[in-house]
């Protein structure tokens, strides 16, 4: 039989934590989240209104679009977007 010295069960124990940590590492990296993801319809509604009053239409649009996409029933967000269309 043949018997693994302490030395390279060390090694072995150590090349094994390396690769779990480095796989936990990929995995969590890989399902990340980015911050306009993260934003309510609210808040992209909000964003809307202020590019719409600041007459940066295209972007108002695209926020009141956003919107729309979390939650297509968000009155707030078609009103937004129909005085979008009104001034563009």
């Amino acid at each position: 039989m043949n018997m693994i010295s302490r030395e390279e069960q060390m090694k072995i124990i150590t090349i094994v934590s390396t690769i779990l940590a480095v796989s936990a590492l990929l995995f969590t990296a890989c399902d990340t989240v980015t911050v306009e993801e993260q934003k309510s319809q609210v808040e992209w509604t909000e964003e809307g209104w202020n590019n719409w009053s600041a007459g940066d239409y295209e972007s108002a649009e695209e926020c009141f679009n956003n919107a729309l996409e979390v939650d297509n029933s968000y009155p707030d967000a078609y009103n937004g977007l129909g005085w979008t269309y009104i001034r563009m």
